[in-house]
């Protein structure tokens, strides 16, 4: 038993487990409950991954054992009927895994039904108070678990009239209540997921097309954050009026200056002013309008909301608008014989900076030539690989002939009893590659705006609820696989020589749905035919054509509608590379750039002699997604204020205006 291999994999899942929390998160802001348990959920999601293929090696050296010294039929299980079973070079023992599935399978399920959906209401609760927080935080609960508690309660129910109840059919309803729907969100990922992941890869390497998406996406940020700065000065006026109508030594104030410390410097400042401290509380002052704790913890609830979506939009902006310049700087040097590539983002590597004509070279060799080339290959690999997991999926309860794909693979690799390295890499990459189609949806997907995972600007919700579903998930996952390949014939319902009879540790802690008939029936039915059609209606784009329908709008190459997104997005990036001074990688937008200098200038000279003009800044109206109905949308320096108004604002936006030339923002 060597112990090497699983501590080399723990060592290095966690380190990429604090990258990943880090990258999306903030280790040095957020809360340290949910820095520990998001950190100790994820790690041990992404360890089942790299833990099963161990349990499968080491199966199938048993196995291997078994016929060969106590069946005596060595030569009908190994392919070339020579040699002895060969250990793997991983191999733990069978108690040790099931002592380990154990461990990590309870404290998964613990985690992910009571830790952190408490932990994640009272994280968003806005009260004042731990007490306050730690009651919203089970009144939350309650109605959830009470449909839980009554679902559990009718299957406990069904149990007992089918044949009765002790601790291991309790422990397998558990299991399988927990499995069951962890296997439907499954099915709903990937069939999202497996289409999706070969087809975004496959138009990256469309240069063009990949650019005209972007600058969808930057039209419609550009709304989303209009929207939350609007929201934002609406929320903070709501804080202005509290802030004056509650005076100083008021029992209520400590419960505004709690909700001041959320909001800017500048509003702080502007709502002090109607509060004199000098001013004593009097009780007899209170009017019908007067603030109430519940009214201050709303709009607490809002300041937190509001500040967090505008946060959370303005840095997916300078990511967005980062990326989309650079495809700018790609499309425009395609066809250039330099060699170089001169982007207009820089570099921040000081090596690169000593010698920048090496780096350009090999930016353009990748960027231009190599890197769609790459992503084709891997685009199509990503297809075929699909294509298999959908197939192994539709026919793994075949198992005369086997025509699971992954089945066979390990069956040939396994069965000759010395090729265990072969069969962990393979378990693996597959089960690697079904987790990422699968936990793509998750970290891509944005549920009404509200969890969302942002590049170091992600709130400690979205993180408690990624975590949550990550946890859920990675079991049923694993459960899927081992049916797939053969290694659990009670899903299969074989007892046929092609499948293996040893079953794997991890099969043996789950246990097995055939408590709950119903469900171990129909489920090797139901499971492949709404895979196969949920993949047929990503390909076709159902979802998105159906919320097209409804106003959403959706990105359509051939779509008037997306046109006009496309053009107000490249209106937006143009602004944004004469606010930030930088041209369009060597081509016209450094043009416009100093075209735009020099005609600021000498209107600025010729203003200087003449009567004084007043500055202001031109905006851009776009077509209303509602109608068409014309809106205005206020300038990046506008939304950079950060909510402070009055002549104040207006001052400082005329002299960026000034300082920038006045036809930057045109």
């Amino acid at each position: 038993m060597s112990f090497g291999p699983i501590v080399v994999e723990t060592v290095v899942i966690f380190a990429l487990t604090l990258f990943a929390v880090n990258r999306y998160g903030d280790l040095r802001r957020q809360n340290v409950l949910t820095s520990v348990f998001v950190i100790v959920t994820w790690f041990l999601s992404f360890w089942i991954i790299f833990l099963l293929p161990i349990d499968i090696s080491a199966t199938l050296y048993e196995q291997c054992y078994k016929m060969q010294y106590a069946n005596g039929s060595s030569k009908k299980f190994l392919g070339n009927g020579s040699g002895m079973c060969t250990k793997p070079w991983s191999y733990v023992d069978r108690n040790v895994l099931k002592q380990i599935w154990n461990v990590v399978y309870w404290s998964t399920q613990l985690l992910t039904w009571i830790i952190l959906p408490f932990l994640q209401s009272y994280v968003t609760a806005a009260h004042f108070t731990i007490q306050r927080k730690i009651l919203a935080m089970l009144k939350e609960n309650a109605i959830v678990y009470g449909s839980l508690g009554l679902i559990f309660g009718i299957l406990l129910i069904y149990v007992v009239i089918k044949g009765g109840l002790n601790s291991d059919s309790f422990n397998g309803i558990v299991v399988a209540a927990s499995n069951t729907w962890g296997l439907l969100i499954l099915v709903l990922l990937l069939g999202y997921g497996l289409v999706d992941v070969p087809l975004s890869v496959w138009n990256s390497s469309r240069v063009r097309r990949t650019l005209a998406h972007m600058y969808f996406k930057v039209a419609k940020l550009r709304s989303d954050m209009e929207d939350a700065k609007l929201k934002l000065d609406e929320v903070y006026e709501d804080v202005r009026k509290v802030a004056q109508t509650v005076k100083y030594r008021d029992p209520l104030r400590k419960h505004v200056d709690t909700i001041l410390k959320k909001c800017p410097e500048g509003l702080i400042s502007r709502a002090d002013r109607g509060v004199d401290d000098f001013e004593d509380f009097d009780d007899g002052d209170k009017g019908g309008e007067y603030p109430t704790v519940s009214k201050l913890v709303t709009i607490h609830k809002k300041v937190i909301t509001a500040t967090r979506d505008t946060k959370r939009t303005k840095a997916q902006w300078e990511i967005l608008v980062d990326k989309t310049m650079d495809l700018e700087d790609v499309e425009d040097q395609r066809s250039s014989s330099g060699y170089r590539f001169r982007g207009s983002l820089g570099s921040s590597s000081k090596i690169w900076r000593k010698c920048p004509t090496l780096k350009q070279t090999l930016d353009w060799w990748w960027k231009i030539k190599i890197l769609p080339v790459v992503l084709m290959i891997l685009a199509v690999l990503f297809g075929l690989i699909s294509l298999c997991v959908v197939w192994s999926e539709a026919s793994f309860f075949s198992t005369d002939p086997v025509l699971s794909v992954f089945a066979l693979l390990v069956n040939a690799t396994g069965a000759t009893g010395q090729h265990f390295v072969i069969t962990e890499a393979i378990c693996i990459f597959s089960i690697g590659y079904v987790a990422v189609c699968a936990y793509y949806t998750i970290f891509c997907i944005r549920i009404f705006n509200y969890y969302y995972l942002v590049p170091h600007h992600t709130d400690e919700n979205s993180l408690l609820f990624c975590a949550m579903f990550l946890s859920r998930l990675t079991a049923p996952l694993c459960l899927n696989f081992v049916g797939i390949i053969h290694l659990d014939s009670h899903l299969t319902g074989s007892g046929n020589t092609s499948t293996l009879e040893t079953e794997t540790a991890f099969t043996e802690v789950m246990g097995h749905m055939d408590l709950i008939p119903f469900i171990a029936k129909k489920f090797n039915v139901y499971f492949p035919c709404c895979l196969i059609l949920l993949c047929l209606a990503t390909i076709c784009r159902l979802g998105s054509r159906i919320l097209h329908c409804f106003g959403a709008q959706q990105f359509f190459e051939d779509d008037e509608m997306s046109a006009d997104y496309v053009s107000e997005g490249k209106e937006f990036i143009k602004i944004e590379r004469r606010r930030r001074g930088v041209g369009g990688g060597g081509g016209q937008g450094s043009k416009d750039v100093e075209r735009s200098k020099r005609s600021s200038s000498r209107l600025l000279n010729r203003s200087s002699t003449s009567a004084p003009v007043e500055l202001t800044t031109i905006k851009f109206s776009r077509r209303n997604r509602d109608g068409d109905r014309l809106e205005l949308i206020p300038s990046h320096d506008e939304y950079d204020s950060g909510g402070d108004g009055g002549s104040g604002a207006a001052s400082r936006r005329a002299k960026d205006l000034v300082s920038r030339g006045v036809f930057d923002d045109m």
